[in-house]
């Protein structure tokens, strides 16, 4: 009963997502698969497009045996603290046997050489990386300079190509995860095809879900994105779209992420994660020429502070995410798993992890009831308070008032 994990966020479930896990199993030789994906506030600090319900479906609908969250608390961070978590909880079910995950580089040897650099942190490279924060570099991009000047002239110019790819960057924490655990779990990785991660135009054969995001919205037409996603996909979007006139955006939270930075104190912003004493000063000074989130993140971003990093920062105000919760997090070991949607296989894979593996396995909400660890209830806690908030986002387009949804849902079961 060979197992292969993916790590996934599947915003929305494309033809480029059923090529990789197609191949995935091929590849890894598995019979079986399962998704661990993101719930309902993503890596890049947004909301998903769709809630984790219908994504999951997709997933199952689309050949994926067995869906598991994410817990939000991994879900919305950095590269390098998502990919820990994920791979955390994979490890921790002992029932996956590897992992695969798509790369610009197609091949396992440059990332392994980088991922060794970053878990043993020579001298040179610590020195120089110091120097590129310095200079007031965003971390990545100090990371990035400094791996490039620990290698030789030779094989620069290919590092250079590997380290500022996307998937790239997490492959190589993925590898990361993996040796630090300690863990059997073996790594693959599938050469993306056709699209890359940041690709903004829908193509013949595989877009990237950014495209497929992008197009949407511009046209407001959920049929200008039919071509790029799998029918049972298309079926869940249009299901989504039904009950609640759009999708969920980072937009739609508008007023309310406004309200939180306008609101807080110094010492609240102090504790939140990833908001440093500069970023949060010109957050607020923000407000003062903004009018809409959107135009804060546009007067906020600077060299030093990515995108992805001040979205991410709103995401924890909105959710309440401090530093000390988020460290206890990182050193717990994982007590649950929260099924969204299987089939039969999927049942097979969660006897395999029940008998081999103390996690709670999570169905209906009750069953957290036997989780005893307060760190882990409190992790969990906030999977709940994500799902409230996020169809807080939907409330103006929607007649549907949605609450307590983990509650009240169950997972999605393929018979």
């Amino acid at each position: 009963m060979k197992t292969v994990g993916l790590i996934t966020e599947y915003n929305p479930f494309h033809k480029g997502h059923l090529y990789h896990l197609e191949k995935s199993k091929f590849l890894t030789k598995s019979e079986y698969s399962v998704s661990i994906m993101s719930g309902n506030f993503l890596q890049r600090g947004e909301p998903a497009l769709i809630d984790k319900y219908k994504r999951a479906k997709m997933a199952v609908e689309n050949g994926v045996d067995l869906v598991v969250e994410l817990p939000f608390a991994f879900a919305c961070q950095s590269a390098e603290h998502f990919a820990f978590g994920a791979v955390k909880v994979l490890d921790a079910m002992n029932s996956v046997d590897c992992i695969s995950f798509g790369s610009e580089a197609g091949s396992l040897k440059h990332l392994n050489m980088i991922a060794d650099i970053l878990i043993e942190e020579p001298t040179e490279y610590v020195a120089t990386l110091k120097k590129h924060l310095g200079e007031g570099h965003s971390f990545p991009k100090a990371r990035e300079l400094s791996l490039l000047s620990y290698f030789s002239d030779e094989s620069k110019e290919d590092m250079s190509e590997i380290i500022s790819s996307s998937n790239n960057i997490l492959g190589i924490e993925y590898i990361k995860a993996l040796k630090r655990l300690k863990s059997h779990i073996e790594p693959f990785t599938i050469e993306r095809v056709s699209s890359r991660y940041n690709d903004s135009d829908l193509r013949d054969e595989i877009s990237s879900a950014t495209a497929i995001r992008n197009t949407f919205f511009s046209s407001g037409k959920l049929s200008s994105v039919e071509s790029a996603v799998p029918p049972d996909s298309y079926s869940a979007m249009q299901e989504f779209l039904d009950s609640n006139s759009t999708f969920n955006k980072l937009e739609n939270f508008s007023d309310i992420l406004l309200y939180l930075i306008r609101t807080s104190d110094e010492a609240t912003r102090g504790n939140v994660l990833d908001l440093d004493r500069d970023l949060s000063n010109r957050l607020y000074k923000s407000l003062r020429v903004s009018n809409s989130i959107r135009e804060v993140l546009e007067h906020t971003k600077t060299k030093r502070y990515a995108m992805s990093r001040i979205k991410r920062v709103l995401i924890h105000m909105l959710l309440g995410l401090y530093r000390d919760d988020f460290r206890s997090f990182m050193d717990s070991e994982t007590r649950y798993i929260r099924v969204l949607a299987s089939n039969q296989k999927g049942f097979e894979i969660l006897r395999k992890t029940r008998d081999n593996s103390d996690l709670c396995i999570i169905n209906k909400m009750s069953d957290s009831k036997l989780i005893e660890d307060t760190v882990a209830l409190k992790m969990l806690e906030f999977d709940t308070k994500a799902s409230d908030l996020y169809y807080l986002g939907l409330s103006k387009h929607s007649s549907l008032l949605r609450f307590d949804t983990d509650y009240t849902t169950t997972p999605y079961i393929k018979k």
